[in-house]
């Protein structure tokens, strides 16, 4: 009786170590299963939080025609900004000015233009062409490599001191004329192009 006894209780232990090893090996499964989709679901979060850092340090870039005397700066004239919450990085800033016929400008100042690479300094000469009283004009040569968030930059301006009426009308003459395409990157590396018209 003591060896079917013996032999009950190891039929039972063998019974139980196959269903210890049944649930160890279904709970191995399942969890590596819970693991994959854990993994899968960080993947995507991850995407997505790029996604959003690199839309929250887009940089925004606009000009603004300040042209009327404000006692917060020192000058009146064509304002660069970056609204945005990252830095601009520029890669570079091009002016076209079309209708140039409608200034009245004449070719010898055209022809001193043509091979001009600046075009803040390019638009100054023209407003001086249509406008000889013009105030000491200044215009920014080249241009900033980088803008720093919610920052604005004097582009094209005179001093507040040196307020006119008339070379307002005539910085807004040429820059109905003028088309301004800026080329220009994010800390990410995304490239941007904006072009700007001024009606």
């Amino acid at each position: 009786m003591r060896d079917k006894k013996s032999v009950a209780w190891v039929a039972a232990a063998v019974l139980v170590s196959v269903c210890a090893l049944v649930v160890s090996i279904w709970t191995g499964v399942g969890q590596r299963a819970f693991n994959q989709e854990q993994v899968r679901h960080n993947d995507r979060s991850f995407e997505e939080q790029t996604r959003h850092d690199r839309l929250s340090l887009k940089p925004i870039l606009y000009f603004e025609r300040a042209m009327a005397p404000d006692p917060s700066r020192s000058f009146v004239g064509l304002y660069l900004h970056n609204a945005g919450d990252g830095v601009a990085q520029i890669d570079s800033i091009t002016a076209h000015i079309e209708r140039i016929e409608e200034l009245g400008v004449s070719e010898d100042v055209l022809d001193d233009l043509s091979g001009n690479t600046e075009p803040m300094v390019a638009l100054r000469a023209i407003i001086r062409a249509v406008y000889p009283e013009t105030p000491p004009i200044v215009a920014r040569a080249g241009f900033p490599k980088a803008l720093a968030s919610n920052t604005a930059i004097c582009m094209l301006a005179i001093r507040t001191q040196d307020f006119d009426g008339d070379w307002v009308n005539a910085i807004q003459l040429v820059l109905s004329h003028t088309t301004i395409d800026i080329a220009f990157r994010s800390l990410y590396e995304e490239e941007f192009e904006e072009t700007f018209v001024f009606p």
